[in-house]
């Protein structure tokens, strides 16, 4: 089986796509109405997806801090995960004297849902690089293992770096 392509940041954007994804049909309407394009979901036809999240962080002292991430869409439309569970522990670097910079490990358990993709295992490690203020660098590795039903499984690494500028 050829293996599987995976956007940058898997972890750490896929609850905030499950959210968006709710609100992505009326948006994706709109556009249509009005410009007779979709770009939401480009060659795709109307389907009614639902879908939310949740996002918990909490700092358990002036360095170590947990997070977890929790969210659920619906299976009206074909989608590859029903559901994404991730969590992790990030430790601000004023232990190393670069307090800005932070450095995780995360775990996620993706659902598969409707299509042969029955479930993803991740696994992942970062360091963010504050470099000012208002621009960082993130580097991260990555571990997927995808579970299909009725064909070959696939795993690999993702190697991946971020930049983020925050105005």
């Amino acid at each position: 089986m050829k293996p599987r392509a995976y956007p940058l940041g898997v972890l750490t954007a896929l609850p905030l796509a499950l959210a968006l994804l709710a609100a992505a049909p009326a948006l994706a309407y709109k556009l249509n109405d009005q410009v007779e394009i979709n770009l939401l979901m480009a060659g795709a036809d109307r389907e009614k997806l639902q879908g939310w999240a949740l996002s918990f962080d909490q700092a358990l002292g002036s360095v170590v801090g947990v997070f977890l991430r929790l969210g659920w869409q619906s299976e009206d439309a074909a989608v590859n995960y029903r559901a994404a569970y991730t969590g992790g522990l990030n430790f601000n670097g004023s232990a190393w004297g670069r307090a800005a910079d932070n450095i995780g490990v995360a775990y996620g358990y993706l659902d598969g849902s409707d299509t042969n993709l029955k479930r993803t295992k991740v696994a992942e490690a970062y360091y963010r690089f504050a470099v000012t203020d208002h621009i960082a660098f993130t580097a991260d590795v990555q571990y997927m293992s995808d579970q299909y039903s009725g064909t070959e499984d696939a795993s690999g690494w993702v190697l991946g770096v971020r930049m983020v500028i925050e105005l």
